[in-house]
């Protein structure tokens, strides 16, 4: 994680985790083949980082907002739009490193007062585009009920993927 609060939280939570702040985009402090379990939330990604850091056997859990991700926020405040297709993209930008195994959705209709509205915006990449009537707009909503919507999509090295779709005669599934 690059947040040193979101490592301290985990590292307290079972001190045999080890757990290191790094940015992603410059590559991962772990050894090659070294991580069993890889987990990217609405996050950057580096597909090739993670085909190198994961075990044969490892696999990187990835979720991205589909494009209803929070629209009732967006729509009230003023925000950036979800990028459509963003599964897809991450598919294809992954290919050669990365293989889509399974993808699961999830989608709910949950309701939040203000406190949480204001730190749902400073978790979104919106946080570093709001201007002053974006702000205003967010502290007038006392409560807000927002689509929560994401796609939480599993890969595997692509050489693996494709190793064992031969062997099992199955492809990854495409449900979204």
């Amino acid at each position: 994680d690059l947040s040193k609060d979101a490592a301290g939280m985990t590292a307290r939570r079972d001190r045999a985790w080890e757990v290191a702040v790094a940015d992603v985009r410059r590559g991962l402090p772990l050894r090659d083949g070294s991580a069993q379990v890889l987990l990217n939330a609405f996050a950057p990604r580096n597909a090739a980082t993670f085909s190198r850091t994961l075990s044969a056997t490892g696999i990187a859990i990835v979720a991205v907002p589909s494009e209803d991700h929070l629209v009732e926020l967006r729509h009230a405040v003023g925000l950036l739009r979800v990028e459509p297709m963003k599964l897809d993209r991450l598919v294809h930008q992954s290919a050669g490193y990365l293989a889509l195994a399974d993808v699961m959705s999830v989608d709910e209709s949950l309701t939040f007062d203000s406190a949480a509205i204001a730190d749902i915006l400073m978790m979104t990449p919106n946080a570093w585009h709001l201007t002053d009537a974006h702000r205003c707009r967010a502290a007038a909503l006392t409560r807000l009920t927002m689509t929560v919507s994401f796609r939480v999509a599993v890969f595997r090295k692509a050489r693996q993927v494709t190793k064992a779709n031969r062997r099992l005669g199955v492809w990854p599934s495409s449900k979204t």
